[in-house]
């Protein structure tokens, strides 16, 4: 039975006792056992409460001891990468070539555009700057008296 549940039986059982129906010596009996399995009810609600706040903290300890394990290895394999970058172009070779994997760097150009007006316009992409942030002040509509000031009587 929800909790919800014992509360209306608690409801019906004083609403009983309010309009004569049942006395109040034989509903006490009745009420103090379904206070009784209120009281057990809520406290397993509250225990269970209790369980998922403590697999919450487990989970943001599980979640921080990850993420520490991920930084450790996406470091690790940096690290490892550059090693065998350096090695490779140390000996010379520009292709390592194996069976269960292959290493190659390609050559590649910088362009320098000394005169930007002899570039194509479709080559020119210009980025819009995005508008200043609103304030609340500027987002909010004015005031009465600031719209009496400006010489309008709106409402």
């Amino acid at each position: 039975m929800r909790l919800y549940d014992i509360d209306l039986q608690v409801q019906s059982v004083l609403d009983a006792i309010e309009s004569g129906e049942i006395p109040e010596e034989a509903a006490a009996d009745t009420l103090e056992g379904v206070v009784m399995e209120w009281k057990a009810k809520a406290e397993n609600v509250a225990l269970y409460v209790k369980g998922l706040r403590a697999e919450i903290l487990a989970f943001r300890d599980e979640e921080k001891a990850l993420a520490e394990r991920r930084q450790r290895a996406e470091t690790r394999a940096e690290r490892l990468a550059a090693y065998l970058t350096a090695s490779i172009l140390g000996k010379g070779e520009k292709r390592l070539s194996a069976p269960r994997c292959e290493v190659y760097f390609r050559t590649s150009s910088e362009t320098v555009i000394d005169d930007q007006s002899k570039l194509p316009e479709r080559f020119l992409v210009v980025k819009p700057h995005p508008p200043p942030p609103q304030t609340k002040t500027q987002s909010r509509p004015p005031s009465r008296q600031a719209r009496l000031f400006l010489g309008r009587m709106s409402r």
